[in-house]
């Protein structure tokens, strides 16, 4: 068995992001991943399962950036919400969004083909289940907008 390379690994993850963001999950072809790479499309196999396994390595930090976001998000409480909370959520996900710029665009962007399919749809969930859980704390018999 050939024992694989780190640097070989990086490579089909560079190629593999750059062939994400441009085709899509759905459109991305190993082909030309493994063009990209410089390396046989056979070889991508010695390093990921397949198409699916390597979208995830591709995403995986973008993603556990955000369910951690999801997580912090999930333990504040209306009344812990301050200044310096609201900070400390934007900075988190700001953070997130600089480090791994790629797979968050490629999470954003979404392809409902791909293994993580409403990365957008479970944000804007997230924030709106947040907003009126705490709304509905402050106040149990509040009127909220149906545009929330």
């Amino acid at each position: 068995m050939q024992t694989q390379k780190v640097f070989i690994r990086n490579r089909i993850l560079k190629a593999a992001t750059a062939e994400f963001l441009h085709a899509g999950y759905q459109k991305a072809s190993l082909r030309n991943i493994a063009v990209e790479a410089h390396i046989t499309p056979g070889n991508i196999y010695r390093y990921f399962k397949g198409k699916s396994d390597l979208y995830q390595a591709t995403v995986a930090p973008a993603w556990d950036g955000i369910q951690a976001i999801f997580k912090m998000v999930g333990t504040i409480h209306y009344s812990d919400y301050s200044e310096n909370t609201i900070l400390m959520l934007t900075n988190s996900l700001t953070e997130l969004f600089i480090a791994e710029q790629d797979g968050f665009m490629i999470l954003i962007k979404g392809d409902p083909q791909s293994p993580i399919p409403d990365v957008r749809e479970d944000l804007i969930a997230m924030i709106r289940k947040s907003i009126m859980k705490n709304m509905m704390e402050e106040d149990p018999n509040i009127k909220i907008d149906p545009i929330i």
